[in-house]
C-alpha cells in the first residue's frame, strides 16, 4: 500500500513533468513561427533586392541603347560634314576616303566601348544577385534555431517512481519510530 505522501510525491512529480512539457511544446511552436516569419522575410527582402537589381540593370541597357544611337547618328552626321567640305573644294579620292574610314574606326571603337562597359556591369550585377542570393541563404541559416527537446517521460517516470519510494522509505521510518515509544 502506498502512504499519502508517497502519492502527493507521485502527483506532484507527474503534474510538474507535464508543466514542463506543455511549457516546452508551446515554446518549440513559438520558436517554429518566428522562424518561418523570418524566412519568409528574408525571401521577400532577397526578391526586392534581386528586382531592384534588374530594374537597374535594364535602365543601364536602355541607356546605353540610347547612347548607341545618338553615336551612330553624329557619327553619321560627320561623314556628311565631311564629305559636303571635300566636295565644296574639290578634294576627292583617297583623302576623302581616309578620312571616311577614320570616322567608320572611331565609331566602331566608341560602340565597342559601349558594349564593353555594358558587359561590366552586367557582370557586376550578376555579382551582385549572387551576393544577395548568398547572404539570404546564410541568413535562413543563421535564423534556424535548435530543436527544442521535451522532457524524456521515461526520466519523469522515474523521477516519480524515485519520489514515490522516498516518500514511502520516509513514512516507514517515521511509523517505526513511533512504535518504539
Amino acid at each position: 500500500m502506498c502512504s499519502p505522501a508517497a502519492a502527493v510525491a507521485g502527483v506532484s512529480a507527474a503534474a510538474s513533468m507535464y508543466q514542463s512539457s506543455e511549457t516546452t511544446k508551446a515554446t518549440a511552436a513559438h520558436q517554429k513561427r518566428v522562424q518561418e516569419a523570418n524566412a519568409q522575410l528574408t525571401k521577400e527582402q532577397g526578391l526586392l533586392a534581386q528586382t531592384q537589381l534588374r530594374k537597374q540593370q535594364a535602365q543601364e541597357h536602355e541607356s546605353t541603347s540610347l547612347q548607341l544611337g545618338e553615336l551612330r547618328r553624329r557619327a553619321e552626321v560627320a561623314r556628311g560634314q565631311a564629305v559636303t567640305a571635300a566636295a565644296e573644294t574639290g578634294t576627292i579620292g583617297e583623302s576623302v576616303a581616309a578620312l571616311n574610314a577614320e570616322f567608320h574606326r572611331q565609331e566602331v571603337e566608341s560602340v565597342r566601348n559601349l558594349y564593353l562597359n555594358q558587359e561590366f556591369r552586367d557582370d557586376q550585377h550578376d555579382a551582385t544577385a549572387e551576393r544577395i542570393r548568398i547572404g539570404e541563404s546564410i541568413s535562413l541559416l543563421s535564423n534556424l534555431r535548435s530543436p527544442v527537446t521535451l522532457p524524456s517521460f521515461l526520466g519523469a517516470t522515474l523521477r516519480i517512481g524515485t519520489a514515490a519510494y522516498e516518500a514511502n522509505e520516509a513514512s516507514k521510518s517515521n511509523d517505526q519510530g513511533a512504535y518504539k515509544g
